[in-house]
């Protein structure tokens, strides 16, 4: 599955209803690529913006009369949501807080995770931004034990095969091409983490995901 943001195969596209436009120049206030201008006193897609329409969607979302409609991307105008003020705000220490308490888990129960909390999950991911340049997000769900295990298997059986990549006579080769600091990271801890990977994992031991009842991996696609 994926979590929709922008193609980066294609650019975005406004569609300015002058019908519905009062040219009050909200949309321009917000874009900053410049893709909107006011002309004859109503809003405008621009000849020449910065970097092309990212379809970020902020013009849609700000216009009050709802002239806007952004494509390219999947985003729709149902996807917005109006903030009418009665929302709870959080403030910095509350937000710091739950900062602090962040907590990195390698012990977990033997506890299926309710598939709704699992939807709630990716639905708050699917907020996040979308970064430069604009693109797509994936993201691999595995749950419960027979995944977890499926996966390691995988995961020790790529390893192997390509653990030459990794020898010691190899890795002096990859130095030039990856930089001395990378080289560093991956000579010191990158190997020897694959390699005590797969030695627990022969021993029955998953320190890869710690057999987590729910594990995500996300990437850009």
């Amino acid at each position: 599955m994926a979590i929709p943001t922008t193609r980066t195969s294609e650019n975005g596209h406004i569609q300015i209803d002058s019908l519905l436009c009062t040219g009050c120049g909200a949309c321009v206030q917000v874009c900053q690529d410049g893709c909107i201008e006011i002309k004859y006193q109503l809003a405008q897609s621009a000849p020449n913006p910065l970097l092309g329409c990212v379809a970020c969607g902020h013009c849609m979302a700000v216009c009050p009369h709802g002239a806007i409609v952004v494509s390219g991307r999947t985003i729709q105008r149902k996807d917005l949501i109006d903030f009418d003020g009665t929302i709870q705000q959080v403030d910095y220490n509350q937000l710091l807080a739950l900062f602090q308490r962040r907590r990195s888990m390698r012990n977990f129960l033997e506890k299926e995770i309710d598939p709704q909390l699992t939807q709630q999950i990716l639905n708050a991911a699917s907020f996040a931004p979308m970064g430069v340049p604009p693109s797509d997000v994936g993201v691999v769900v595995w749950q419960g034990a027979k995944a977890n295990a499926e996966f390691l298997a995988d995961f020790v059986d790529l390893v192997q095969s390509q653990k030459w990549i990794f020898s010691r006579p190899m890795l002096p080769f990859l130095r030039p091409f990856i930089g001395m600091e990378d080289y560093k990271m991956l000579r010191n801890f990158v190997v020897p983490a694959l390699h005590q990977i797969v030695k627990d994992a022969q021993k029955g031991k998953n320190i890869l995901t710690y057999n987590a009842p729910l594990a995500m991996y996300f990437y850009g696609s």
